[in-house]
């Protein structure tokens, strides 16, 4: 648990063979759980809560308290398994332009650090970043459908020698209250610090 309270999901890189070409050789994608097929999906984005055919039989104000158990009951449907394959494809190409083993990667972060320092390197930086948005009415499930693809990501996965780094997988921030730039910006540093 950090300690605010929440556990983090971190685990040590285990690297898998790619088949996708522009996914070889990087180990930010190498060490990402595999790729699901839609089958797959829907088992592990199923949760079905424990059920004991007793229960029926215990009192009322007993039965009472196993209600809220329902509430984690979840089967995905086709826009959740859909969404699970457009965010395991925004995660990986995000990270072919991000490959710490490639020069060009090491040439982007040079002159990143060149340029905050004010001196001019000219670099072709091409981002393979890319973003989706999720839309709809309050209370029909979108943060429910995030939080269980999330679920099956590793929140940090921590690479050791040669690459001695800690990859952030995936960061969950809430719209701020007042819905300032710099509350998220703040939110975004706290959890980061965690």
């Amino acid at each position: 648990m950090s300690e605010w309270g929440e556990k983090l999901n971190a685990q040590v890189a285990e690297y898998k063979k790619q088949d996708v070409i522009d996914f070889q050789g990087n180990p930010l994608i190498e060490a990402l759980p595999p790729i699901l097929s839609p089958e797959e999906a829907f088992e592990a984005l199923s949760y079905y809560p424990e059920f004991d055919e007793k229960e029926r039989l215990l009192p009322t104000h007993i039965r009472y308290h196993a209600i809220p158990r329902l509430t984690r009951f979840f089967q995905p449907v086709m826009q959740h398994l859909d969404l699970e394959q457009r965010f395991s494809r925004l995660l990986r190409y995000g990270y072919v332009s991000r490959n710490p083993l490639s020069p060009n990667f090491t040439k982007s972060l040079s002159a990143a650090h060149h340029s905050l320092t004010g001196q001019k390197i000219k670099h072709d930086i091409r981002s393979t970043a890319s973003s989706i948005t999720l839309m709809g009415f309050s209370g029909i499930g979108k943060t429910t459908a995030i939080e269980r693809i999330l679920s099956l990501y590793p929140q940090l996965i921590i690479h050791k020698h040669p690459l001695n780094i800690t990859q952030v997988v995936w960061l969950k921030l809430n719209c701020p209250h007042d819905g300032s730039l710099k509350s998220l910006c703040m939110d975004f540093f706290l959890k980061m610090d965690r």
